[in-house]
C-alpha cells in the first residue's frame, strides 16, 4: 500500500481535482440524506394528525348531529357522508404512505449517488445505479398526489351529502 502523501504525489492534477470534487459531493448527499430522513419523519408524523382532525373531526360532527334530539334529517344522505369521509380518510392515509414511500426512495438515491461519489473519490468507478430509485421516487409522489385528490374529492362529497341530509 503506498503510504497517502507519496500516493497524492503519484497523481495528477486532473485526478487531485476530481477527488476533491468527489468528496464534495460526498459530504453534500450526505447532508441530503439526513434532509430527507428528517422529511420522512414529518410526513409520518403529519399524517397521522391531520387524518384524525379533518375527516375524523367531520364524522364526529355527523354523530353530533344525529344524536341531536330535534334533528330531522334524511337517512340516505347521512349514510352517503359517511362513506364519501371514509373513502376520503382512506385515499388521504394512501397519500400519506406514497409520500414516505417517496422519501424513502429519494433518500436511497441520495445514498448511492453518494456512495459513488464515495467511491470515486478513491479512484473507482460508480457502482450503485440510483437512477430507479429515484423513479421510484417519482412514481411514489405521482400516486400519492392522486390518493390526496380522491381524498380531498372524498370529503368534498361528504361535506355535500351531509349538507343534504340536514336541509
Amino acid at each position: 500500500m503506498i503510504a497517502p502523501d507519496k500516493e497524492a504525489a503519484d497523481m495528477s492534477f486532473d485526478e487531485k481535482q476530481a477527488r476533491e470534487i468527489a468528496r464534495l459531493d460526498y459530504e453534500f448527499l450526505q447532508n441530503e440524506e439526513l434532509a430527507r430522513l428528517g422529511y420522512q419523519v414529518e410526513y409520518s408524523q403529519s399524517s397521522l394528525k391531520n387524518l384524525t382532525f379533518v375527516i375524523g373531526g367531520s364524522i364526529v360532527a355527523l354523530f353530533t348531529f344525529i344524536a341531536a334530539d330535534a334533528a330531522k334529517f334524511d337517512d340516505n344522505f347521512i349514510w352517503q357522508a359517511f362513506a364519501f369521509f371514509s373513502v376520503g380518510l382512506t385515499a388521504t392515509l394512501f397519500a400519506f404512505i406514497c409520500a414516505f414511500l417517496s422519501q424513502y426512495f429519494y433518500m436511497e438515491a441520495t445514498a448511492f449517488q453518494r456512495w459513488n461519489a464515495q467511491s470515486r473519490m478513491a479512484g473507482g468507478n460508480e457502482p450503485y445505479k440510483f437512477q430507479d430509485r429515484h423513479k421510484n421516487g417519482n412514481i411514489s409522489l405521482l400516486v400519492g398526489l392522486v390518493f390526496s385528490l380522491l381524498g380531498l374529492l372524498g370529503f368534498i362529497c361528504g361535506a355535500i351529502a351531509a349538507l343534504r341530509g340536514v336541509l
